[in-house]
């Protein structure tokens, strides 16, 4: 088991009931085995339409940077896009980590969530992990300024649109459409120097997430004007 759609329910509790909460979901509807994981982290996903053709959805990715100089590191997967997101910090709940994780990634407020969360069950390191990813709609009017380009395989466009980079984070950021998320290239630690490299199991959360919206299947509920923080 990878990756599956679990009620926004489940996950939005004190972290101190979560996996027990999880795990009693998973072994009812599913008949999962007992989980094990070690490590939680939480993401975010953003669309918005091309006001000049709305039929065409983008979604927001930041692209890893290679190494964190403040803390002296290298970062995992550096060069590959990603969605905002980030380990929980103690005391948080999930989709407060993913929310918070948005503000400080990108400069952008949540508003809204989707009834449904993606969990991704995943191997960092020889670590169970566990990854939230929440569909969200945010407070801030959203252009598509800055795209992936396919012809010049980068970003392209204004960077002073409104996303707002942590340095040491990510280093670029760009929207970019369904085909362009299928057509993505897969993770390979010898080569992220070029072209939009998108590790497997966020690229295929993403996707979902596009055919949900193109079949009007997700819903959304509306967060307190200060999130839950």
């Amino acid at each position: 088991m990878d990756s599956l759609i679990v009620p926004f329910e489940v996950v939005n509790v004190p972290f101190s009931n979560f996996q027990a909460n999880l795990q009693t979901y998973l072994q009812t509807n599913l008949q999962a085995k007992q989980l094990d994981i070690k490590s939680f982290s939480a993401s975010a996903t953003i669309f918005c339409c091309d006001p000049c053709d709305t039929s065409n959805l983008y979604v927001l990715l930041c692209q890893r940077a290679y190494r964190d100089d403040a803390l002296g590191k290298d970062n995992s997967w550096g060069g590959t896009w990603e969605t905002p997101g980030g380990s929980r910090e103690l005391g948080e709940e999930l989709p407060d980590t993913a929310f918070r994780e948005t503000e400080e990634e990108t400069g952008l407020h949540v508003s809204h969530v989707s009834s449904h969360v993606y969990l991704t069950l995943f191997n960092h390191k020889n670590v169970p992990m566990a990854r939230c990813t929440f569909h969200t709609d945010v407070h801030e009017e959203l252009r598509p300024q800055r795209r992936w380009c396919d012809e010049q395989q980068r970003a392209i466009g204004p960077k002073d649109s409104g996303i707002k980079l942590i340095p040491g984070e990510h280093m670029d950021f760009c929207w970019a459409t369904e085909a362009q998320i299928r057509n993505s290239l897969p993770y390979n630690a010898a080569n992220t120097q070029s072209g939009l490299v998108i590790l497997e199991n966020k690229r295929d959360v993403i996707l979902a997430i596009f055919g949900r919206l193109r079949r009007s299947q997700i819903d959304m509920v509306k967060l307190p004007v200060n999130n839950r923080r």
